[in-house]
This record gives C-alpha cells, structure tokens and sequence, in this order.
C-alpha cells in the first residue's frame, strides 16, 4: 500500500511531527511505500493569508499525488502552515483522505480551549471566541483583529475538512469528545487510536539509579506547559520544607528567559537546572535517573509524547489533569493528577516520591505495564490498517 503523509511542516519540531516519523518508519518496516509532504518550516505573516487557502501547496500536491499515485491520504497538522489545500488536491484525484487529529486548534481558534474563567470551553468554536477573551498566548482585547482572522481562517478550514475527509483520528477521548461534538462528525467516521511507542531498545529503571531527590520536566517552554507553576512548587519544597530537591528542566522555547528569572527571584538557580534540547542518545539517562515526569500543562493539552516516553523507562508521572492526559496517567496507578495550577497539591506529590523511592519504581512499573498492553506499534498497526482499508 502507498501512503502519503501530509503534515504543516517536515521539521521535526513537535509531537505532531515526531509522531509523522515514527508512523513513517512503522509503514515501511511493514513493507509500504511511504511519502511525508509539506513545508519545510513554519512561515510568518505575510504568508498567513496562504493559511487560509495555500494555491502554491495545492499544485504541488497534485504534481505529488499524481507522480506517487497513493491509496490513503494521511492528513495531519495544516492549518497553521499549509492550509486544507492538499485535500481539495487528494480529492481531484478521487483519493480517500484520512485525518488525524493532534490538538484542539479546529475546536477553539485560540488553541488552549480554556474559557475566560480559566476552566476549559464548554463551546467550542462560536461567535463567542470573537469577544470572549479566553486563556491563550496573546491575550487582551487589543488581539481582536488577530484572533477574528484566526477565526475566519478555522471556520474556512472546518468546512473543507468536513466535507472533504473520509475519516478522522482522534488520539484522546477528549479530544474526540470534543471536535465530533463541535463539527458533528457521526460516530462511524471518527475513532479514537492513541499515539505508540516503539519499546524494543528500552531500558528497564534499576532502583539503585534513580536520584532521590531529582525530578524531570521534558518538553517546549511555552506559556501553556504550566513550568512556572511546576518551578513555584519546587520553592514550596525548598523554602517550607527544607529540601534539597532537583529539577530538572530539558527543552527550549520562547519562555526559557521568563522562566530563568523566575528561578532566579525565587533563588532556586541551585536546584533547578536548565539543559536546553538534547538528543535521544544522551535525554534517556534523565528518565532512568528521576523520580518522576512532570507534565504540569494549564492549556487542553491532549496526548503528550512526553508521557509515553516516561512510561517506556518505567519512569511516573505527574501531570495536570485535563485534557487528554488522563487517558494516559491513572491516579496511584503510574502516577498522579492534580487540578491545573494547582502547586500546593504538586508540591505534595513531589514530596510523596521523595520520600518513598520504592513508590516511584513501583509506579513506574505499573505505567510500563500500561503502555506495553495499550499503546504498543503493533495495536496501533492493526487499528490504522482498518481504518485504511
């Protein structure tokens, strides 16, 4: 079978993409033909008009599918980047096109899918989003003009998506909850398959190598991750209870300045340590060595890499609960949840772990035991192969 893969971009920037590779190389080790399409990197405006509708995508796409000739039409991120455009394209073709959804951007324009009042949007795309000045990067009611285009780009992208799509992927219950719910997609067109990870090189956590005092945050630090309150958390350890915990902290983003002078205010430049990105080879000894993952997101984040990547090293997590993370992250099963925001309760799971390392080992476990049932390649394989067929 041919498949082509459509993403914004072929960048490896974000889960989305990683994601696009890693079903790539699980194509072909099944013996079909595989293709990845799109920009090379995310543009900025002058060319947010072509996000709208891109006609220089649109003539690749059908130069693409006309020379490849695929059987599926895997559509994944593009209406940041590319526009629908390569859809209209599969269908002049009379291709079937499935899509997969990664984030919540068709449901709420502005992304984070938090309501004004902080908690998250019972209403999806509406005229609401057009006054409500709702959680999101650029807040504040001088972002009107943005956030209108922003809205009459998604409304476009929503139509051509509903009309045009045979099939669509959802990797959260949420997540699929929410977008069936806001573009009425009958149950038969959508399903819910999370995301899998690939356990054959992994390496099991050996209790006598695990820090006792260190924890791990992975991942883009942006304002929706909810690191200042995972760094407010650790000065309660620190400065109430006397700890001598570490943070550690790998990625890079546009808050890191923020996010370094915080640490220094609070005076925690001693037990927090920032890494910026690392590869694979050198990121996994974190994992092995930590008590826990933190994934303290404030936004609906929807199913982090960054979960299943902890639970294949046998690593807990605690995490925000909202979004799709709890379909991931069980309450003393492989972790723990707390309410966004909230740093007294993270504060106290922190110190739970820290003082229980058997605990942290035996949760780990648990959650390696989860992933290796639920989300392994070889599920997902069959399940997507349904889908295609």
């Amino acid at each position: 079978m041919k498949i082509l893969i459509i993403n914004d971009t072929i960048e490896r920037i974000g889960g989305t993409e990683q994601h696009c590779y890693s079903l790539k190389n699980l194509l072909e080790s099944k013996g079909h033909q595989v293709k990845i399409f799109g920009k090379r990197t995310f543009e900025a405006f002058p060319s947010f008009l072509l996000r709208f509708f891109d006609p220089f995508i649109y003539f690749q796409s059908l130069k693409l599918i006309k020379s490849f000739d695929p059987d599926v039409v895997h559509v994944h991120g593009l209406s940041r980047n590319i526009s629908p455009s390569p859809i209209l394209a599969a269908k002049k073709y009379n291709k079937k096109v499935v899509m997969s959804f990664h984030d919540f951007h068709l449901y709420c324009p502005k992304t984070w899918a938090i309501y004004q009042d902080g908690k998250p949007c019972k209403f999806g795309y509406s005229t609401k989003c057009l006054y409500s000045n709702c959680k999101t990067f650029n807040e504040g009611y001088k972002y009107i003009p943005y956030h209108l285009l922003k809205w009459l780009k998604v409304g476009l992208h929503r139509q051509l998506i509903k009309k045009y799509v045979d099939r669509f992927i959802a990797s959260s219950n949420k997540l699929k909850e929410l977008i069936q719910y806001s573009l009425k997609i009958p149950d038969q067109k959508i399903i819910y398959l999370p995301y899998f990870t690939d356990l054959e090189k992994n390496v099991e956590r050996n209790i006598d190598n695990i820090k006792p005092n260190q924890f791990l945050y992975v991942g883009r630090l942006s304002k929706e991750k909810g690191i200042n309150i995972l760094i407010e958390a650790i000065h309660l350890l620190v400065k109430k209870n006397k700890l001598n915990v570490k943070l550690i902290i790998i990625g890079d983003g546009h808050e890191r300045t923020k996010l370094k002078r915080l640490t220094y205010l609070l005076g925690l430049e001693k037990y927090i340590v920032y890494l910026g990105k690392l590869p694979k080879s050198k990121l996994y000894r974190y994992y092995l060595e930590s008590l826990a993952v933190i994934i303290p997101s404030i936004c609906m984040d929807n199913s982090p890499l960054v979960a299943y990547e902890a639970m294949s090293y046998h690593v807990p997590i605690i995490a925000s609960n909202i979004g799709g993370i709890p379909d991931l992250v069980k309450n003393n099963k492989n972790g723990f949840l707390f309410e966004p925001g909230n740093k007294k309760i993270l504060a106290d799971y922190l110190l739970k772990l820290y003082k229980n390392i058997k605990l942290s080992k035996n949760l780990g476990n648990e959650g390696y035991n989860m992933i290796k049932i639920r989300f392994n390649k070889e599920i997902y394989y069959k399940k997507l192969m349904e889908i295609y067929r």
